[in-house]
């Protein structure tokens, strides 16, 4: 009983870990198509502060504070230049009386201003 209780729970951590993996691969995508959209030329500019807060409300069940948002422009944002967004999560497993593990999950998108 004791080893299929570890089991389980190993399972459940590691869909956990799967789940803000695949938030962040989400998020860096959808933070990208909101960047392209949005260059120097459409009525709405948007910065990388504006950025950084959409992927933040997005970040439904994980802790915001370990959440870090880079967006570059290359060269700027004007439409024909590239945006690139890449969202990072530092997921800490609940592992009681153990040293704290932390795994550092990354993604990063990359698009063509439109407008």
């Amino acid at each position: 009983l004791p080893l299929l209780m570890l089991v389980v729970i190993g399972f459940f951590w590691l869909s956990q870990l799967l789940e803000a993996y695949d938030f962040v691969a989400y998020a860096a995508e959808a933070a990208a198509r909101y960047a392209i959209v949005r260059g120097a030329t459409s009525p709405q500019p948007v910065t990388a502060n504006d950025i950084s807060t959409m992927v933040a409300e997005m970040a439904v069940g994980l802790n915001p504070k370990q959440l870090t948002v880079t967006t570059t422009w290359i060269p700027n944002n004007q439409p024909g230049s590239t945006v690139e967004v890449q969202v990072q999560y530092a997921f800490q497993l609940p592992l009681p009386y153990m040293p704290t593990n932390t795994f550092s999950l990354s993604s990063t998108s990359e698009m063509v201003i439109a407008q």
